[in-house]
């Protein structure tokens, strides 16, 4: 009997040391208080109205609120998994990051949806604290910066973001002599035909960076191929194929007393076909 009991106790002791670990963490950006007044008139003989605004405290847009939580456990053998989830001020619940990664001596495999290194890992080397700032060069991979005028009726057409894309898979390879190869495939696909029509996504990159002692230099291209079609009568295009390019190249190097950046960033957006209606 106490054989058994003692073997049921280590079991539990197992069991228990095998649960994983979880942290949680983040950063909060508060602005400083502000007010306001303005002041309107609906025609020269109305009379004006004054609007007066305070706040105390607000979302501060020059940095990123953030609520990170991970889960790690060791599985044996040099194999270790990990959960990542990321929410933003705005955002859905873990609608920044979700991910689910295998590292071991091979290196690591992450699934989910998250930001590629080979789309936006110039961050890093740009020297910019928030995506907000200037230096960062954000909208390169948002899709803020390529809404292309429709020719017809004037209605704006801009492909997708790449900055997070669902169903993305990551490997990064073991540093060999300071460098490591990174590769990303994702692959989506929704059809909404009554409301918003369907959408197909293929998004591929690869990233090679470097990094020894205070140099770190960083290349990569990125691109995503979208096809949609419109559920919406009139709307240009109504079927249309897109393609999206980044490549980017970085540096950076710490002297100590100071810490030197440079990026290039270069973007080309294409749309190869286009129909209105069924007709070219």
């Amino acid at each position: 009997m106490q054989g058994g009991i003692g073997d049921a106790l280590a079991a539990v002791a197992a069991t228990t040391g095998a649960l994983a670990q979880a942290t949680i963490s983040g950063n909060l950006n508060i602005g400083a208080v502000n007010s306001g007044k303005t002041s309107t008139q609906a025609n020269a003989t109305a009379p004006t109205v004054t609007t007066k605004t305070s706040s105390t405290a607000a979302h501060n847009i020059w940095g990123t609120s953030v609520l990170n939580i991970t889960a790690t456990e060791d599985l044996g053998g040099g194999l270790r998994a990990t959960a990542v989830m990321i929410s933003g001020v705005g955002d859905g619940f873990a609608a920044r990051e979700r991910t689910l990664a295998l590292s071991g001596n091979f290196g690591t495999v992450r699934m989910g949806r998250f930001v590629p290194a080979a789309a936006s890992g110039y961050q890093a080397l740009s020297g910019a604290g928030s995506a907000t700032l200037a230096g960062s060069a954000y909208g390169l991979i948002t899709g803020g910066t390529t809404a292309v005028p429709n020719p017809i009726h004037g209605h704006i057409v801009a492909n997708a973001s790449i900055e997070r894309q669902d169903n993305a898979i990551q490997y990064t390879s073991p540093t060999f002599s300071g460098f490591t190869v990174n590769v990303n495939v994702g692959k989506n696909s929704s059809d909404l035909s009554t409301t918003a029509g369907k959408v197909k996504r293929d998004q591929t990159g690869i990233h090679l960076g470097y990094a020894a002692g205070p140099l770190s230099v960083g290349i990569a291209t990125n691109t995503l191929k979208e096809g949609t079609e419109s559920a919406v009568p009139n709307w240009l295009p109504a079927n249309a194929n897109g393609k999206t390019k980044v490549d980017w190249v970085g540096a950076s190097y710490n002297f100590g007393v100071a810490q030197v950046f440079a990026a290039h960033v270069k973007r080309k957006d294409t749309i190869s076909s286009a129909t209105l209606n069924g007709t070219s």
